[in-house]
């Protein structure tokens, strides 16, 4: 019958060619790690083994980090020798902390001087009023127990209210001056100190010295939002991640885990290709714009019996390897083969672990 025939035909083939290998009908033979070489009736073969394990294939995903939500700390002035930046990259900070200042000494020292004068004006105020108000009162006596004539020579009320009123507004005009003076010196103060709007991290501190100026704009300090952070990944193997499942991102061969989400949840407007994926844990010590790698599987046999691609031969809609008897001559045999995965073949059936086959 048919099957009969086919059977005989491909008993006949694989005769031929175990007879003819030395005829060039058998691919040449490559040099592999894990082949050993063996001679036999004067032939040269190599050989691997039958291995168990998993085999995959897998791709590197390129992705980015980035904050939720950040600040960026500048001044507006250049030429600015610098007091300090007091934070560090990591350093967690409160809304309120001051983060930088410009070398304000002299005004410090001006504001000082200007704040004791002011001092004194405002006692000396307050005592003319005082004084007004003693002199007041003891001419009110007076004229309980003299009369007009009699008190003459003493200033009246009205006089002493005129006078002291001048002698008042002097030095109110003295201490609306030097306010002003006060409150611009102040607010220069204030131009050269950053404070922190939010809580956050600090995810850049720039390195300044006792010679560093200011450059107007320029990115002092950045705090990003402690709580929130996301990797973004665009990437025409999308389907690869489902929302909630974990990844692994790798930054400088640091870890980092972050779960996969729907963008549209929070807001972000995503590409057709984009993939993000929140951070979960500590990713505070990177920054913007760092680049990362997400290892996707996108095939996988899990404990399954393998071997090189190479051991494998086809024959129509068969497959076959070969192999030595006991006795030292090559044989083959037909296998069932599953996924073939970076050069490796699963055999699902027709060899055993650790079989030693015959290579090309």
């Amino acid at each position: 019958n048919n099957n009969y025939l086919k059977k005989a035909a491909f008993a006949a083939f694989a005769s031929a060619i175990f007879l003819t290998a030395g005829c060039g009908l058998f691919p040449e033979e490559v040099e592999h790690n894990s082949a050993a070489v063996y001679k036999t009736d004067g032939l040269e073969y190599e050989f691997t083994y039958a291995s168990r394990g998993d085999i995959e294939k897998t791709y590197n995903v390129v992705c980015s980090y980035q904050a939720a939500n950040k600040e960026d700390y500048s001044f507006n002035t250049s030429g600015l020798l610098y007091s300090g930046v007091y934070v560090r990259k990591g350093e967690t900070v409160k809304a309120g902390t001051l983060l930088a200042e410009t070398d304000t000494a002299e005004y410090k020292e001006k504001l000082a001087e200007l704040t004791i004068t002011r001092n004194n004006y405002e006692a000396e105020l307050e005592y003319l009023k005082k004084e007004k108000d003693l002199l007041i009162r003891k001419r009110e006596i007076l004229e309980k127990i003299y009369s007009k004539e009699e008190l003459l020579p003493e200033k009246t009320v009205s006089e002493i209210e005129a006078e002291y009123s001048v002698l008042c507004r002097e030095y109110e005009y003295k201490l609306e001056q030097i306010n002003k003076e006060i409150s611009d010196t102040e607010e220069f103060i204030e131009a050269g100190r950053l404070y922190a709007g939010m809580d956050g991290v600090v995810t850049y501190a720039r390195e300044v010295t006792s010679e560093s100026k200011t450059s107007a704009g320029a990115t002092v300090v950045t705090v990003s939002d402690a709580d929130m952070a996301f990797f973004k990944a665009s990437t025409s193997y999308k389907d690869y991640f489902s929302v909630g499942e974990m990844k692994t991102v790798v930054i400088d061969k640091n870890e980092y885990y972050a779960s996969v989400v729907d963008p549209a949840e929070y807001g972000i407007e995503a590409g057709t290709n984009d993939v993000y994926l929140i951070a979960v844990g500590a990713a505070n010590a990177l920054d913007d714009g760092d680049k990362g790698t997400i290892t996707v599987t996108l095939d996988k046999a899990e404990n399954a019996v393998y071997v090189p691609e190479e051991a494998v031969t086809s024959f129509g809609e068969e497959y076959i390897v070969f192999y030595l008897n006991e006795n030292g001559v090559r044989k083959y045999k037909t296998v069932e083969t599953g996924k073939t995965i970076n050069g490796q073949v699963e055999i699902i059936s027709g060899v055993e672990e650790g079989e030693r086959l015959i290579i090309g």
